[in-house]
């Protein structure tokens, strides 16, 4: 038997769209046996978004980025901010 962990990150949330893609997984036969929502701390985040690695925060910045103009939010008036890096790190 094998076990798939899914994780949804809070835009998924926020876009309403949780219920789809569980449905996605369970329209292929997958079957759902556990769920769980949790805020993490600062030591979870911080396993999982390192500070020091300059490229991967730029990149969450700019994914961020791409996010919020494809759904028409203007980043720099929600975060103060446009610049990959500064957002990345905020996230």
């Amino acid at each position: 038997m094998e076990k798939t962990l899914i994780v949804m990150k809070p835009d998924a949330v926020v876009r309403g769209v949780v219920g789809e893609i569980v449905t996605r997984f369970e329209k292929v036969g997958l079957k759902i046996v556990a769920a769980k929502m949790l805020v993490p701390d600062d030591d979870l985040i911080s396993q999982h978004y390192p500070v020091d690695r300059k490229e991967f925060i730029t990149g969450l910045g700019q994914k961020t980025l791409d996010n919020n103009k494809e759904l028409g939010v203007d980043t720099k008036a929600v975060f103060g901010t446009d610049d990959p890096h500064e957002l990345g790190l905020h996230i």
